[in-house]
């Protein structure tokens, strides 16, 4: 953060299935805003440098000359983000995520800081391959297996709201989603009143 004088950054990791989980932030909670954001929406600046391989910028999300992330967007701004950058966490052909990066005001990266994003963007790469690599295989690295980051409450609401519609988890993952956008809660709240059996979909949400 203080390398590429930023206000925050984040490692998104999206697995080969598309889910989406925030590794690492520099904000004072256990995920942040952007990848709170990303998760809750699925869209935004890291979920497109990770599929298309390419660093992500928005020096002004609240005048974007385009009309990408039309919920993200504006949601990110009320947060107090205005510039974001994204650069893909790839080896290869392997693809892990993208590391985050954004900014309380407008403005894009100079030379360097777009040099110096790259760099660590692989420094980040190496350190997570690292800590897969004497991982059993189909488990994660003692380092990845984070309950907060891996949003566990959130999946298993995500599969009680299955069991209580007859849905398919990844349906029920969307619904839980919109909820949580519609509510303008963080999900992981609404996931805790699910697990907590406060809240049931099929008696709010037929």
């Amino acid at each position: 953060m203080e390398l590429l004088d930023v206000r925050d950054v984040g490692i998104l990791l999206v697995d080969p299935d598309g889910g989406v989980n925030c590794f690492a932030t520099s904000a004072p909670s256990s995920i942040g805003v952007l990848e709170d954001l990303q998760f809750t929406l699925g869209e935004g600046p890291g979920l497109d440098a990770h599929a298309s391989g390419r660093p992500v910028f928005e020096a002004d999300l609240a005048n974007s000359m385009t009309a990408q992330w039309s919920a993200f967007a504006p949601a990110a701004v009320r947060e107090g983000v205005r510039g974001v950058f994204s650069f893909p966490l790839r080896a290869g052909a392997v693809r892990l995520g993208a590391l985050d990066l954004s900014r309380g005001a407008p403005g894009g990266l100079s030379r360097q800081q777009w040099l110096d994003g790259i760099v660590m963007a692989s420094v980040v790469t190496r350190r997570l391959l690292a800590a897969q690599a004497d991982a059993p295989p189909g488990l994660l690295g003692h380092d990845l297996d984070d309950p907060r980051t891996l949003r566990v409450e959130v999946h298993q609401a995500a599969g009680m709201i299955s069991e209580q519609l007859d849905v398919p988890a990844s349906d029920a993952l969307v619904l839980l989603r919109a909820a949580a956008y519609a509510a303008e809660r963080p999900i992981d709240d609404l996931a805790h009143d699910v697990v907590a059996r406060r809240l049931r979909f099929d008696d709010h949400h037929a």
